[in-house]
């Protein structure tokens, strides 16, 4: 049920967000943290034995990551054999762990990837996350594409959040290479958990007009939704609400002045979530026949969400500079759900 709310002033507290927007008091708890120091072992096809907790480990190599070859950011060097025109094509990494907590009280269940060319993760002999890389794929295998590391991509594990152990945990990763002639080799990880909610997507606004505008975003688990918004920031005092408990949440915010500058945060009926801040804002439309200086930004082919976006991105807002965006079109073969 979606209504609207009137409230006095409420003062918003000032927070710093990670990069997922999540609550304010969010709290993560790294299982493995990025860099940690894992063993790895390379040359030799080990079947699918050594992904299990009680395989024998202890003759492998060891080092912290970023663990690879052909970077300059790599810390420790993993060989990849006597010829450099056809390197071995698999590489096996793995790392103990110890989780203390309540599997079943898990909101977040996050792995941190930073890879090329592919991988396959596995914890207590479970497969968890797979990229550019065929499934079954044995250790001859070649990736299925290219991949370039230096970037952590988050994969959502929460479906595997049964497969941790009370105690010791092994987290086991092998990483396969797209050739035998390629360049380079990257491997790190991060595994963590929160037992809060958390924004896992957004939050991002559409079809905007001159008298309303659309937030949405994604959480953790479902919850309640609500937008407070306001032409001062800090000073929020209007509200759209809708009790309807879901992850996928969705406001209208309409009765708006056309042109004009809007500051909201968003969250549940309970606590915000996220924004409150200068960054999070939407400006109506002006009415239709209004003539105005209007930027707009158009892609295609963004949903790649790697490290060639992330440099068309970049190389957008030094070229833009303080000046903002009206009106950003995709146009096609993006990724947004």
């Amino acid at each position: 049920m979606k209504f609207r709310r009137h409230f006095p002033w409420v003062p918003v507290l000032a927070s710093v967000f990670l990069a997922s927007f999540p609550g304010m008091g969010f709290s993560e708890t790294l299982l493995v943290p990025r860099t940690s120091i894992w063993k790895y072992d390379t040359g030799t096809d080990l079947g699918t034995a050594w992904v299990d907790s009680a395989y024998v480990d202890t003759a492998w190599a060891s080092g912290p990551g970023i663990l690879g070859y052909g970077e300059t950011y790599i810390t420790t060097t993993v060989p990849f054999g006597p010829d450099p025109a056809n390197k071995y094509p698999t590489t096996y990494f793995r790392i103990d762990f110890v989780f203390s907590g309540d599997p079943d009280s898990i909101q977040v269940f996050d792995l941190r990837a930073n890879f090329d060319d592919g991988f396959a993760a596995y914890l207590n002999g479970q497969e968890i996350a797979r990229s550019v890389l065929a499934p079954g794929a044995p250790y001859s295998s070649f990736a299925s594409g290219s991949h370039e590391g230096g970037d952590y991509e988050t994969f959502d594990v929460r479906g595997n959040t049964g497969d941790l152990a009370v105690g010791n945990n092994i987290l086991a990763v092998e990483v396969h290479q797209r050739s035998g002639a390629s360049s380079d080799m990257v491997m790190d990880m991060e595994l963590a958990t929160s037992n809060d909610i958390a924004v896992t997507r957004g939050p991002y606004l559409q079809v905007g007009t001159p008298n309303s505008g659309i937030v949405r975003w994604r959480t953790t688990s479902p919850t309640t939704t609500q937008v407070r918004y306001g032409t001062v920031l800090g000073i929020f005092d209007d509200a759209v609400v809708d009790t309807t408990m879901t992850i996928e949440h969705e406001i209208e915010v309409d009765g708006l002045l056309p042109n004009t500058k809007y500051f909201y945060d968003i969250g549940t009926t309970i606590e915000p979530l996220a924004g409150g801040d200068a960054d999070h804002f939407l400006v109506t439309s002006p009415y239709t026949g209004t003539n105005k200086d209007t930027r707009v930004w158009i892609i295609g082919d963004s949903g790649t969400a790697d490290a060639n976006a992330m440099a068309v991105r970049d190389a957008y807002t030094t070229y833009t500079g303080a000046r903002g965006t009206d009106l950003w079109l995709m146009l096609g073969d993006n990724e947004i759900g």
